[in-house]
């Protein structure tokens, strides 16, 4: 099997460099195979291949420009930007493969095992100031690989059927950047120099290898035909190995983005290493009061491995223990973060009525966070006069989090009832609740640990969503030719969201989303044709963005000030034609 998929589409435009902005440059290969060797033994491999040439996407200021000659007021297109920054072009690469055998041993008995690997290489251009001054730009390297092999032995019997197992992961993740803060010009004097220099960069190199490997099982045992226990559990075993370089340039940019800064000075020249283990239970028990109707209760554990910030600065780590001395083992505290945690609960009903025709679902949820992984930045003056130069990663485990919900999901199908025998019409809904509070999230306040929950948000997490989708097929003739057309509606919607754990004026209110999309197909023939339109009220709405201002709106970092928003597509109608062989 063979599939091909690209896209070109182009939204705004970079007023600076001419560019499109938001464009879309795509090319995506997948090819797969089956070979039955016996009539019990199987063999797949697929293998893909992608390559995205599109322009960066650079952002929108919020705001206008803060430093003389203030040439730069906020544009009217959300989608425009003036970003300058053109040292590296963006460009991802990404392929992998993957062979599938799979052994049927007997009537109870299936061998499997699943042996992968995928590669990826990127650059990308992230000019944080959206404007043509090279203030906060960030051109960046990114790589990674992993090659993984899992061996499953499933049973299946009467009563009794489950999966045992073993994973292994070799994964390394690389990056290197530079952050160019050439505005700063004869502020910088960081060699005890007269000398002004200009042409700052704060260069980054970081790398993080990853070996891990577990063994599970999970078994679920019909007790009787109505009642049926599930347990199950996965060891884990984790290995970070971490080098970080940080280093201060004049000059330009550094050598790695064709650049000739000189390097002045070593922030961080880090490497370390540390193992994580974990054992994650599971259990769950499912029971059929009538047919057609399944009532569940579930609890299970979970687990994400520590590691070290691939961003970090060192020289920030902080003395602990009041002997005046960063100790070695102090920097790699200040390094590394510890994994994170999570007791989950949930119960449960399920529902199939009328011979299929009306299924539904509603299910709440209870999940108690400890040591939640908090990933952010923070501006790092490199010469004590009150400006940052620079900035940081700090990844820190801020404390405990409370997340509570109920989820409600239906579908019926609608036929010969209501319409004739041949057409159908489908609705399916989903809604969604939930409640997410920090407990604990400690940051330390004048040296002082202080517990800052109640002015603080999980991010992304919108307290409503939902959904409706409505579907009609129906016979349709076109040009004498008889074929099937399905419309298909949805309308989607997601409450007020913070994009980061402190509420910025980059945090998204509630929207709505309608999508309409038409598809007709000849009957007997492999050809499809399909009109699409998403985003047709034309909603403006923010995805992610950057906020370097401090309390007083004042730059953090930089001269031009940081307030930067990226937004969902605008409304797009796309045409498209497939084959299927």
């Amino acid at each position: 099997r063979f599939i091909n998929k690209a896209g070109l589409q182009s939204i705004g435009d970079n007023l600076f460099t001419g560019e499109e902005n938001y464009n879309k440059d795509v090319a995506a290969y997948r090819l797969s195979a089956e070979w039955d060797v016996t009539d019990n033994f199987q063999i797949r491999v697929a293998g893909d291949y992608m390559n995205d040439e599109s322009n960066a996407r650079q952002g929108h200021r919020l705001i206008p420009d803060l430093s003389a000659p203030f040439e730069y007021p906020v544009l009217s297109n959300v989608y425009d930007t003036r970003a300058g920054l053109d040292v590296v072009k963006q460009n991802v690469e990404v392929k992998g493969g993957s062979l599938v055998a799979e052994y049927e041993v007997n009537d109870h008995i299936t061998l499997k095992n699943i042996l992968a690997y995928r590669e990826d290489e990127g650059t990308s251009p992230i000019d944080f100031d959206s404007l043509p001054a090279v203030d906060v730009d960030v051109p960046a390297i990114y790589t990674n690989d992993q090659l993984s092999n899992e061996f499953q032995i499933n049973y299946s019997g009467d009563r009794l059927n489950g999966i045992i197992g073993a994973y292994y992961l070799d994964a390394n993740s690389g990056t290197v950047f530079d952050v160019g803060l050439f505005t700063t010009g004869e502020l910088l004097n960081l060699i005890n120099s007269t000398t002004a220099f200009t042409g700052f960069t704060a260069q980054t190199f970081g790398e993080v290898g990853t070996e891990t490997w577990s063994v599970f099982a999970d078994f679920t045992y019909d007790l009787t035909d109505k009642l049926s226990i599930a347990v199950g559990g996965r060891y884990t075993e984790d290995e970070r190995t971490s080098t970080v370089l940080r280093r201060n340039y004049v000059g330009g940019f550094s050598e790695f983005f064709g650049g000739n800064g000189i390097p002045i000075q070593t922030t961080s020249n880090f490497e370390g290493s540390e193992t994580f283990d974990d054992f994650s239970p599971r259990v769950s028990v499912t029971y059929k009061p009538v047919d057609d109707h399944t009532v569940y209760a579930t609890y299970a554990q979970g687990f994400k491995g520590g590691s070290f910030d691939p961003r970090g600065q060192s020289t920030l780590a902080i003395d602990l223990d009041g002997d005046t001395v960063v100790s070695p083992d102090e920097v790699k505290a200040f390094m590394l973060f510890e994994p994170e945690e999570v007791d989950s609960y949930e119960i449960g009903w399920k529902s199939n009525m009328f011979g299929g025709r009306l299924r539904s679902s509603l299910a709440g949820f209870y999940m108690d966070y400890k040591d939640v992984q908090i990933p952010g930045s923070v501006g790092v003056d490199a010469n004590n006069d009150g400006i940052f130069e620079s900035f940081a990663g700090v990844t820190t485990n801020a404390g405990a989090a409370t997340l509570w919900g109920v989820e409600l999901e239906s579908n019926a199908i609608l036929g010969e009832e209501i319409f004739n025998d041949s057409d159908m019409f489908t609705a399916s809904t989903a809604i969604g609740y939930i409640n997410a509070e920090y407990d604990e999230f400690i940051v330390i306040v004048g040296g002082v640990p202080t517990n800052l929950a109640d002015q603080r948000v999980v991010q992304n997490t919108p307290e409503w969503t939902g959904s409706l989708r409505l579907s009609y097929d129906t016979p349709f003739n076109i040009l004498q030719k008889d074929g099937r057309l399905i419309v298909s509606q949805l309308t989607s919607y997601r409450g007020d969201s913070s994009q980061f754990e402190t509420p910025t004026a980059i945090d998204q209110e509630a929207f709505t989303l309608l999508d309409l999309s038409l598809r007709w197909q000849e009957n007997g023939s492999p050809w499809g044709f399909t009109l699409s339109g998403k985003n047709l009220s034309d909603e403006r709405y923010r995805v992610s963005g950057y906020n370097f201002l401090n309390a007083a709106g004042a730059p953090a970092l930089g001269r031009e000030g940081v307030l930067t928003g990226f937004y969902g597509d605008p409304r797009t109608i796309t045409f498209g034609v497939d084959y299927n062989f």
